[in-house]
Formats: structure tokens, sequence, C-alpha cells
């Protein structure tokens, strides 16, 4: 009686944990996405080609490589930040041009008046105006100036000007590189999850089916209940492998949306146009060392903003330096003058009496080359500057030289793993079938079936992942010579190839 209430009381717990486990979350929680039971788990892993995505919609949204970079680029804050820089050190580059060839212009109009009765002790004149006052004007008054020499600070200050307007050109070129880049890798980082997923949902139907033969073969006395019951702790020890590349799935793509700017919009499905395995019909251009290191160096943006401080450094020099050298100013002015007697209402008999001048001066510093005066101590922090930039820009060089080097090796060695693993997941497949045949006939253990199996599963895996990998470290080294859009052509040759066939 007891064993009877107990085996009811497990009865209850385990129909208590099947109804927990199939109750759905609201849905508010998880736009766009199923709560799959195990029910469903099931069926779909044994629909493997229907499971390229997981959410039911009501629209679907198809995207090319090319779209998702358009929204990658046009949401981007830090490009958008890059470009607002750009904009104003053009502005700044602009307004040194000015300063360094044009000179300073200046206009005015002015106008007097004198009250004769107050002013002038002559009674005559105060006899020959009737209402008792002049008045002079001045119309236009001009002054042109500018500045000779001034120890060369307005070459310098172009100098720096100019470099921080390539620079932030640089700047802006390389983040655009930079997003499109990032944007193509996190596209086909999307396709590699769900080809993980795939990978699970296929380990669980070999497990499926390892169960459902082990049941038969122990029912026909060809095995021992050895077989069910580690198939069966296999079956469940795997479903979590799928909930856990299930959930890197989904993380993946809400941060790939966040990077695109895209806001996900309940019941629409986002289908990406492409696959994984696509890439390797590319053909990327081909560069051997010298040719890639060749080409970095002219183009690379990070060393060209190197460069850029370097020579801003010497400049900063030459500009603090200017102080200390002579400063000569030249000036020219030209004021035309009318005055009229107000009392006679006619300017036909007032006086021309404009001026008009030219000036020059000359201004010598000296206590500016004194050792440790401010100008001085300037002079000599802006040296240390310069060799520290020097230094830097060296350093980078050398490490380029190093990169280069490296993702070159790393593309030869990550092609030949392509092909080995190709290989090797073609003779796993195979062996993975043959084994399942064989134990149906109870030819071979449930040992060695399961260890035929992880085989196969392991080497579709690494196959996956060094796909993956390859396409990363091409794609890098693209990106260093400026190629990328190259490589964009070549998949929208083969998606728009797609939509004819």
């Amino acid at each position: 009686m007891l064993k009877c209430l107990l085996n009811s009381f497990l009865l209850s717990m385990i129909l208590m944990n099947i109804n927990i486990y199939s109750q759905e979350l609201p849905r508010s929680l998880f736009p766009n996405q199923e709560i799959y039971d195990m029910d469903t788990l099931l069926k779909k892993a044994a629909n493997l080609e229907n499971n390229a995505t997981f959410e039911t919609a009501g629209q679907t949204n198809q995207w090319t490589l090319n779209e998702v970079i358009n929204m990658a680029v046009l949401n981007n804050l830090e490009l958008a930040q890059a470009k607002k820089d750009l904009d104003s050190t053009q502005a700044l580059y602009t307004g040194s041009i000015q300063d360094f060839y044009v000179p300073n212009l200046s206009t005015s109009i002015s106008a007097s008046f004198r009250d004769l009765f107050t002013t002038s002790q002559n009674a005559n004149d105060i006899a020959a105006t009737g209402e008792g006052f002049t008045m002079d004007i001045k119309v236009p008054s001009i002054v042109l100036s500018k500045t000779v020499f001034n120890g060369f600070a307005d070459l310098y200050s172009y100098r720096i000007a100019k470099e921080n307007y390539l620079n932030t050109q640089n700047t802006y070129s390389n983040k655009m590189r930079e997003v499109v880049y990032e944007a193509t890798i996190r596209y086909y980082d999307q396709f590699l999850k769900q080809e993980e997923v795939k990978v699970t949902l296929e380990r669980l139907q070999q497990l499926q089916n390892q169960l459902n033969q082990a049941q038969i073969n122990f029912n026909n006395g060809r095995v021992s209940d050895y077989d069910v019951s580690l198939s069966r702790s296999q079956f469940y020890s795997a479903q979590p492998q799928y909930f856990l590349a299930e959930k890197n799935r989904l993380f993946s793509k809400e941060d790939f949306y966040r990077y695109i700017g895209y806001v996900a919009e309940y019941d629409v499905m986002v289908e990406l146009k492409g696959d994984l395995l696509q890439v390797t019909n590319i053909n990327f251009s081909e560069f051997d060392e010298n040719m890639s290191l060749e080409y970095i160096f002219s183009n690379d943006t990070m060393l060209a903003s190197l460069r850029t401080a370097y020579q801003n450094a010497k400049s900063e020099k030459g500009l603090q330096n200017s102080v200390r050298l002579p400063k000569v100013d030249v000036q020219f002015n030209y004021t035309p003058s009318w005055g009229a007697d107000v009392a006679l209402g006619s300017f036909g008999e007032s006086a021309y009496n404009g001026s008009y001048g030219v000036s020059a001066s000359l201004q010598i510093p000296l206590l500016e080359w004194i050792p440790g005066t401010g100008v001085a101590s300037q002079v000599k922090a802006a040296q240390a500057n310069i060799v520290k930039s020097q230094y830097a820009l060296l350093d980078a060089e050398e490490q380029k030289i190093i990169q280069v080097k490296n993702v070159l090796l790393n593309i030869r060695e990550l092609g030949q793993s392509v092909t080995a693993f190709r290989n090797s997941e073609e003779s796993a497949k195979r062996a993975s079938e043959i084994a399942q045949a064989q134990y149906q006939f109870g030819r071979i253990s449930i040992l060695e079936l399961n260890q035929a199996q992880v085989d196969y599963v392991d080497a579709k895996r690494n196959l996956l992942l060094s796909v993956y990998n390859e396409l990363n470290a091409k794609l890098i080294l693209q990106q260093a010579i400026n190629d990328l859009p190259s490589f964009i052509e070549e998949v929208e040759k083969i998606q728009n190839k797609e939509n004819m066939e």
C-alpha cells in the first residue's frame, strides 16, 4: 500500500513538472519568440530543414548584407560624431587659410557737429551762420592691415589646422570601414549561431533515434537494458545544450539589432538573406606580404593619424618658438571727409579734408629667450613631445608589420583547416550513418554508436567555426587594405543569383 502511494505521489510530481515546464510565460516578455515545450522541441529536431529560424510572425522582413551595412552606417552614433568632428576641423582649416593669406579690412562711417555759438570766439563766424552750427561727415573710413611677419606663427597655425583636418578625414574613413567590417562580421555571426542551434537539434534527433532503436533492440533481446538507460540519460543530458545554443543565438541577435540601430517590432520576423558557407565561394583579393605592407603603410588610417600627430608636434614647437621671433605689422588707412555749413543748406561750399597714411611697427622680444621662462619651457616641452610622437609612430609601424604577417599566416592555416574539417565532416557523417545501421542489427555496441555520432557532431561544429574564423581573418586583412567593397559586391552577386533562380 505504501509503495502504491509513493508511486502515485511520484507520478503526480512528474505530471506537475511537465505542466510547469509546458506553461508559456507572458508573451510581452519575449516578443517575436515562442516558448518551446518538449514536444515542440522534438518536432523541431525531427524536421531540421525547417529550422533556419524559430520565430512565428505575421510579417517577414528580409535583409541582405548591403542593407544591414547601410543601416549600421546610418545609425552608428560614433560615425555621426566623427562626421561632426570632420565638419568642425574643416571650418577651422578654412579659417586658418584666411588668417594666413587675407589681410584685415575694416570700415566705418562717422559724422560730427559743431555749435559755433559755444565753440567759436569769432563774431563773423557766428554772424555768417543763421542757425549757429556746422557738420563734418566722414564716409567711409577704410583701414587695411596685415602682419607681414610674426615669427611664422600663422604658417604653423595653418599647418596644424590642415593636419588636423586631414586626420579627422582619416578618422572618419577608418570609422566607416570599421562599421562596415563589424556589421559584416555580426551579419555572418547570426548564421553561425543558427547553425550551432541546428547542430544541437540534430544531435537531439540522433539521440532520440538511438533511444528508440535501443528500446526496440532491448524488446527483441539483442541488447541489455543498459543501452536503453544510457541512451535515455544522453538524450536528456543533450537538451540543455540546445537551450544554451538558443540562448546564445537570441543574445547575439539582440546585440546585432542594437549595433545596426534596429528596433525590433512585435510580430515581425527578420530573415537574413545569405549563408555562412557561401562566403567560401567568394574570391578575396590576393595580396602577398610585401604588397600588403606597402598598401597598408600608404593607406592605413591609424598610421596616418600617428604621422599627423608627429607633424603637429613639430608645428607646435615652431608655433611656441615663433613667440621669441620679431613681429612686423603694416597698416594702411584712408579717410575721406567733407565739412558742411548747415546754415547754408548745401555742400556746394564744403571743404574736402580727406586723409590717408601708411604705418609699420616692429616688435623684438627679449625676455622670451632666457632659459627657464614660460616660453622657453614650452619650447622644451614641445621638443619632448616630438620625440614621443616619433616613438609612437615607429612602434605602430613595427606592430603593423607583425600584425600583417600573423594575419597572412593565419589565413593560410585556416584555409587548410577548412579543407581538412570539410573532409573530416563528410567522413564522420558517413561513419555515423554506418554505425546507426550496424547498431540496428546488433553488430556494434551502444558506446561505439554514440562515439561515431559525437565525432560527427564535433566535426560539423569544427567545420562551421573554421569557416567563420577564416572569414573573420580575411575581412581583417580586407579592412586593412580598404578592399571591403569588392567583397560586398561579390556577396550581392550571389544573392542576386539566388533571387533569379
